[in-house]
Order: structure tokens, then sequence, then C-alpha cells
């Protein structure tokens, strides 16, 4: 005898078999026992969901003879079961969608049951059926004869004329829960007599995305490659995606920032047939369930994985940092569909997750009050003479310039003052000769400086000076972590290889640079006081605030932030 499928073999016999649809089963249940029954249903759902056999189930216990329905044993259960009785009817309108086959169909409607008390029309995949062919079929829908029972099915509700919809009961099924689904396998693989670890069935029931077919489909796949003995490497080789364990193994890989072992496993899986799109969804609801349960504490709303395995993932993550990440997967999963190159967009978004794993710097105040009094060392530089550099001016009251707002937190300790300091000693001689060598940093691709050099892409000199740059990217979070103290030391590191010369790295944002420069156009605006040396006071003319910023940025306008 020919082998048989175990989606056909363990198709349900009884509504008590039926996985996951306790509402649709009570209700028809109630109905035949109050002898309530409607003429026409609507079963819409998900593929593999049980549509199908609940229809039927249903024109079994109708036209069975016994008094425990259905008994599965009488004439009329056997026949059914076989597809070989007279008075139930399955029709597939994926085929037979035509305004032909309908009125053929209700010409036979009109005959009365040749065997059992219910004559049973199942029309499965009923939204493929031709406008002209449903409205053939809506007289005879809605005054059937009485011993007529009309059951349709979809996957597609929305595209079944209202008017069909108008005259059914319709019943909702849904996606079998991944729990429900792990132990109906379970008791399957069990009476099969096949030997299968657990996490073999919980990664079999996450592929089956609620249809039970489709697990079981899997299940076959994966008996015939592993005979009796089933694990989850064995799923994994299968159906081309990575376990529960890989998929943790390369998020710890991402929290220590080991960039080689992170584009060692993405290789991998590239290799292996992964589906890396499926691979980035997987990691989103990993990420997310381990999220659900740091807020909950409750085991009974995860789905797609174990309580061991969120805790493990949250020996490594923050939950704050796992919202993050989720935000750039979920942005890297909607760009596949216009990349021709899935691999390079995920080894992105795992070298930008390095960069959130525990490393964010927590905001600071900009204005930091020093405890002692300090000269105005870059006021002296300009005004004293040169032969005397070590002598000490005599201190003065600064001027008091009136706060405002800040928009920039305090990065590497700086305050505004010092970004001042720093935009002082800039001049755009300098930003010109480093150009190319700042474009030698951003395209740079050593591994070691991916991590880096991955968040630098459309930035550009702000202001560099002989010991400092400050650099200009788009958004607040590429800035932040740039500026963390690991980044800024293997930036300054690649800086000085590139340059020849060590300089000091910051990152702003637009919004900043644009305060920064308001901010030295009102330091510059306000008046010099003289330096007093000995007896004698020297007083040097203030050049003009366009001149100063002119030094910086250029003759002709201000190239990176527009007035």
């Amino acid at each position: 005898m020919s082998y048989k499928a175990l989606y056909r073999k363990y198709r349900p016999s009884t509504f008590e078999e039926v996985v996951g649809q306790k509402h649709v089963v009570m209700t028809l249940q109630n109905a035949v026992k109050n002898n309530k029954l409607a003429h026409a249903y609507l079963f819409c759902g998900p593929r593999g969901t049980g549509k199908t056999s609940v229809a039927k189930l249903l024109a079994k216990t109708i036209n069975c003879t016994s008094e425990n329905k259905p008994c599965g044993h009488c004439a009329n259960c056997i026949d059914i079961q076989e597809s070989t009785h007279p008075d139930v009817v399955e029709l597939d309108a994926a085929t037979n969608n035509g305004v032909d086959e309908v009125r053929e169909l209700i010409e036979k409607v009109k005959y009365a049951p040749m065997q059992g008390k219910y004559k049973v029309y199942i029309i499965d995949e009923v939204h493929m059926m031709t406008p002209s062919a449903f409205n053939a079929l809506l007289k005879t829908l809605e005054e059937p004869p009485e011993y007529c029972v009309f059951i349709l099915a979809t996957t597609e509700p929305h595209k079944v004329l209202p008017t069909i919809v108008s005259r059914c009961q319709r019943f909702d099924f849904n996606k079998v829960p991944v729990p429900v689904m792990k132990e109906r396998l379970r008791y399957i693989v069990d009476k099969e007599g096949i030997k299968c670890d657990d996490s073999a069935l919980q990664l079999i029931s996450e592929l089956a995305e609620g249809g039970m077919r489709d697990a079981l489909s899997v299940l076959d796949q994966c008996i015939a490659y592993a005979e009796n003995n089933i694990t989850a490497e064995d799923v994994s080789v299968v159906y081309g995606i990575a376990t529960t364990a890989e998929k943790l193994e390369l998020l710890k890989a991402v929290k220590d920032k080991d960039v080689q072992k992170t584009m060692s496993m993405v290789s991998d899986f590239s290799g292996r047939g992964i589906d890396l799109q499926r691979l980035t969804l997987d990691l989103i609801n990993l990420a997310k369930e381990a999220v659900i349960y740091s807020y909950s504490k409750n085991k009974d709303l995860l789905e797609k994985a174990t309580v061991d395995q969120v805790r493990e993932l949250l020996n490594e993550y923050s939950s704050g940092e796992l919202l993050k990440c989720i935000d750039y997967l979920m942005d890297t999963s909607g760009k596949y569909k216009d990349s021709s190159d899935s691999m390079s967009y995920l080894e992105v978004c795992l070298l930008k997750m390095m960069n959130v794993a525990g490393t964010m710097p927590q905001p600071e105040p900009i204005v930091r009050v020093v405890a002692e009094t300090q000269p105005v060392k870059e006021e002296k530089a300009e005004i004293e003479v040169q032969e005397e550099p070590e002598e000490v001016p005599v201190q003065i009251e600064t001027p008091v310039v009136e706060e405002k707002k800040p928009v920039i937190r305090a990065i590497k300790n700086l305050s505004d003052e010092n970004f001042y300091d720093i935009l002082t000693k800039a001049t755009k001689a300098i930003k010109e000769a480093d150009y190319s060598n700042w474009q030698n940093v951003v395209n740079c691709r050593e591994g070691k400086f991916m991590a880096v050099t991955s968040m630098l892409n459309g930035s550009k000199i702000m202001a560099d000076s002989p010991k400092d740059i400050i650099v200009t990217v788009e958004e607040r979070v590429v800035a932040d972590n740039i500026n963390e103290l690991n980044n800024l030391a293997l930036l300054e590191e690649l800086v000085e290889k590139e340059f020849g010369v060590h300089k000091n790295v910051v990152a702003v944002t637009r919004e900043q640079t644009e305060y920064l420069i308001n901010y030295f156009r009102s330091r510059k605006s306000q008046p010099v006081q003289p330096v007093i040396k000995q007896e004698e006071t020297v007083v040097e003319e203030k050049p003009s605030t366009v001149d100063n910023l002119a030094k910086i940025f250029g003759q002709n306008g201000f190239d990176i932030v527009e007035d």
C-alpha cells in the first residue's frame, strides 16, 4: 500500500480532534444538538487551519445514522471520509469558477438526497468564483431546499461578494498557537514511534506559522531526512532556517562587539541557503518575546521562545537595548524588497546594533561649573606678544553672556566654551587639506574599524583645527554612538593612521551645528577686555564676526549650515 502523508492520515475524524478552533467546534455542535442548522456557512481563515476538515465533519455529523455523531463507522461517515458519498459534493472554485459550473450545480440542488438526510455542497476557495457565477448562486444560496446545506471556504473573505457573505453564517478560523500545535505534533510522533527533540518540535511549530497542515508537511519531510531521530539541526538543514541557539549566539556576538564572529556567522547562514529575510524576522520575534517577558514575567505570553531562551537573552541585553535593536531590524526588513543583496543589509544592521548594546552614554547637562578660576587662554594667545608666552596675564572679570537653553549634550566632558575654543583654532585651509583623509576614514573597511566607520556615511567635517575635528552627522543616535568612548578610541586611532597626526574627534548633529555657530557669533560679538601686562595695557582691535566665521568656514558662505 502506498505511503499516506501525515496531514491526510491525521486529518480530524471527530470534532474533539480539531486543533485550535474551539469556538467554531462548540458553536456547530450546539447548532446540530439543538436542531438549529443554518442553510449556508462561510468558513474563513489562513491555510491549513481546518476549514475543509470541519466542513466534512459537519457533513458527517448531520448525515450520521448513529447516536454518537459522527461515529465514523456507519456507511455515511465512511463514504464521506473517503469522498465517495453521492450527497456530499466538494467543488474547487479555483478550477470550477464559471457561471456554467454554478448553473449545473443549481440544477442538481432540486433533487432530493439519495443516501443521507442532507445534501452538502462544500465549495473551497470560493473567492475565486467570477462575479457572474456569484450572481447565479445568490438566489439558490438564499432559499435552498430544506435538505440542502452550503459550506463555503476561503482564505480571502474580503474578495467574496457582500451579498454572498450576508446570506451565510460566518466562522473565522484562527491560526493554531505554537504551544497547541507542539502538543499535537508530540502526540503524532509518539504514535508513529519517532524520537523527536522538543526543540525540533518547537522549530517546526514556528515554521508552520499557525497552519497545522503545514506543520505536518514539514514533519513529514524531516522524517524522510532524519528517519526516526529528529533534532533541531535536522529541521534547520531541511527547511533552511537558523536554530534558536544560533540566533542567540549571533545576538551575543553582536553584544560583545565581535565583528569577526558576527560577519562569519552571517556568511555561514547565507552559504547554507538560510533565508536572511526570515532570519531578520525571527530575530525581531525573539527580541520582542524577551521584552514582553521582561515586562510581564508571564511565560504564558511566550509563543516563539522558551523561558530559558528569553532569560539567556535578557542576561545580555536590557529591554531598552532590545527595543532599539528591534527598530534597526524592522527598518532593515522593510528595505529588503528593494535590495538584491540582503546579506549586506543585514551586516550593516548588525553593526549598528553593536553600538546600541550597553554603550549609549547617559545625557549630561552641557553647562559645567569650573571650581577654580582659569585664564582665558585663547584670548591670551591672540593678543599677547609671542616673545613672552610664559607670562601670565592679569585676570579680569569675564563679561556675562546671556545664557541660552543649550541643545547640545556635554560630549567628552566638553562645554559650550570648550567648543568655542576649538572653533577659534579651526581654519578652512586645514579643513580643505584634511578632506581626502576624512574620506579615507569614512570608506575604511578594515575589520577592526568597521563597527565605527559604518556610522560615518554622509558625515562631514564641520570644523578642523590642528588638534581637533568636529564632525556633523544627521541623526542624534548616530552622534551618540560615535561619541561613545570605545568607538571614539577606535575612530581617533584610525584618524591618526590616515592623517599622520593625532586629533580629538567629536560628532554633532546638524541641529547642534546651528547652535554652535550661533554661540560662536554671540561670543565673538562681545566686547574684548584688555589684557594687562605689568604696567602696560595692550589693547588689540578685535576682528569682526564675519571675518572670524570666514576664517573657519570660507568666504563664500557657510558650507555646513544655511542661515
